[in-house]
């Protein structure tokens, strides 16, 4: 119904809306936070420079692109203000996502206790949790393993190749193999998991203020699920910006609460077309600052005009 879906777009409160865009920020802020923290544990060198805005343009490539090749750019911009090997950024990233994932798995399967996720997907999600949660054991199995072994094996070919681009080779491959070391710290581990139960927390709470803002009027544990199908979904990208996706997701979901359709894909079309214009316009500020830099945006501004 076009008509029922235009009223519950013309219908947004958009104060709302813009606190569900304010958590979404404190979320980001918080995930440059947990990778600072994990870089710094894995490697002993401080990535202060420029983190939230390497995670802001990382979030935007994986909205851009395909196939999460926002990573990959995120990484190159924080590797151009800190010296850290781009294998320590990799793997801490990566233990940052398993975290993610784990966490998110464990809501769902008490949710799925609680009866708060429909029947109809809790077979499937239920074993990509009990999958996440495997990887998550065999990845922790893996970081209690000496790294010395690992970078032995990988001597040998690299007596081959010449001796600097070998350096940089084993400089890289020691930070990829070492940034899985921190699932083992007593120390950081605590701080890592607040931190993503901190992030966790400002995703439900942004997606509750959404729904609010559409009329929808839900419990808590509703917008958790929700958040929680979402998230896992994001694992496996298929379009750019989970578009497509988003929109089923949230249809099903809803509708399984007895939302409608057009409510539901009014909220979905909403919220997530809010949430990357926010991402979006933060990371653009930042490739502007990245390319032209604030001296030179400035001398830019200031250079006198030339008379006819």
């Amino acid at each position: 119904d076009r008509a029922l879906l235009a009223r519950s777009l013309v219908g947004v409160d958009w104060r709302l809306l813009a606190c569900a865009m304010a958590l979404k920020i404190v979320s980001i802020q918080l995930k440059s936070q947990r990778w600072r923290l994990a870089i710094e544990a894995a490697s002993g060198w401080k990535a202060d420079n420029r983190i939230f805005a390497a995670t802001v343009v990382g979030l935007a490539g994986n909205i851009a692109m395909q196939a999460r090749k926002g990573e990959l750019a995120q990484i190159r911009l924080l590797t151009r203000h800190n010296d850290v090997p781009a294998g320590f950024m990799a793997s801490t990233a990566g233990v940052a996502y398993l975290l993610d994932a784990v966490l998110l798995s464990l809501v769902f399967v008490a949710l799925s206790g609680m009866s708060i996720v429909p029947r109809t997907t809790t077979r499937s999600l239920l074993l990509a949790a009990g999958t996440l949660l495997l990887v998550a054991a065999a990845a922790w199995m893996a970081s209690r393993s000496s790294s010395t072994r690992l970078s032995q094996i990988g001597q040998s070919p690299l007596r081959r190749l010449p001796e600097r681009l070998a350096s940089r080779i084993a400089r890289h491959a020691q930070g990829l193999i070492g940034g899985f070391g921190i699932l083992g710290q007593r120390r950081c581990m605590p701080r890592l998991i607040l931190k993503t139960m901190g992030i966790v927390a400002c995703e439900i709470a942004s997606v509750q203020f959404g729904l609010i803002a559409l009329g929808i009027a839900v419990s808590w544990l509703v917008a958790a699920a929700l958040v929680v199908a979402l998230q896992l979904s994001y694992a496996l990208p298929t379009t750019p910006g989970n578009l497509g996706a988003h929109q089923v997701i949230c249809v099903l979901m809803l509708g399984a609460f007895g939302i409608s359709r057009e409510e539901a894909f009014g909220f979905s079309l909403a919220f997530q077309g809010a949430a990357h214009l926010t991402v979006l316009t933060i990371a653009g500020f930042v490739l502007l600052q990245e390319t032209w830099g604030w001296t030179a945006w400035k001398n830019l501004r200031q250079r006198p005009r030339i008379s006819a």
